[in-house]
């Protein structure tokens, strides 16, 4: 079952949640279920962020799959638009600053991961452990989603920028990256503005679509 709107029922439900394979059993509130990242993704944004770009086969390892251990359940999903390889690397023109350039390739990197209970702590105390374990700026657009806390951080990769948001809910913790590279742009990358844009759409899309947090829900 899938949410229809980007408030957490977490608290209201009141059922216990399923135990996690392989870990303890989940507290009240917190995700006992799978979460499938590409169930968080809208096509139609996907669609929109592609930048007018055919998907591509990824240059990278096949990121879109699934990790279960008996810490964290990881799943991923992955979209890459466009080749780098047409992307020539330009020194920066301090005399021709924010020229967007034409679109060469853009990627989605949407992670879900579903912290269990060990060692003395719950999987929320975990999931909030590893949002502190590397702090980056926070912003509001992200609690106003519903969701507990998170960052974002925005960065040049050589040629290519990307944008990263992390979240946190309950044991869930979600990892979007959009990024990718313009011709001819300057600096080199994608527009900083569109790379935020773009990121937050797809967390938007992320807290709409996360599922209720136990099975019988």
């Amino acid at each position: 079952m899938v949410r229809l709107g980007v408030v957490a029922l977490l608290l209201a439900t009141g059922v216990s949640a399923c135990s996690s394979a392989g870990g303890e059993q989940a507290d009240d509130g917190e995700y006992g279920v799978l979460v499938e990242a590409c169930d968080l993704v809208d096509p139609v944004t996907i669609a929109a962020l592609a930048g007018g770009l055919a998907e591509t086969a990824s240059r990278l390892r096949q990121q879109s799959g699934r990790e279960l251990t008996d810490r964290v359940d990881k799943t991923t999903c992955h979209h890459q638009f466009g080749g780098s390889d047409s992307v020539p690397i330009a020194p920066y023109d301090e005399f021709a600053p924010d020229t967007p350039g034409t679109p060469a390739y853009r990627y989605v990197l949407v992670t879900a991961m579903r912290h269990h209970a060990g060692d003395g702590q719950s999987g929320t105390d975990l999931a909030r452990d590893w949002l502190a374990s590397d702090p980056q700026a926070r912003v509001p657009d992200i609690t106003a989603l519903g969701l507990d806390d998170g960052d974002i951080m925005q960065r040049p990769n050589g040629v290519e920028s990307y944008t990263r948001i992390r979240a946190v809910d309950a044991n869930l913790t979600l990892l979007i990256e959009y990024g990718g590279a313009d011709i001819g742009a300057k600096p080199a990358g994608m527009p900083s503005g569109e790379g935020r844009d773009g990121a937050l759409r797809l967390l938007t899309d992320a807290a709409a679509r996360r599922p209720c947090p136990t099975s019988d829900c």
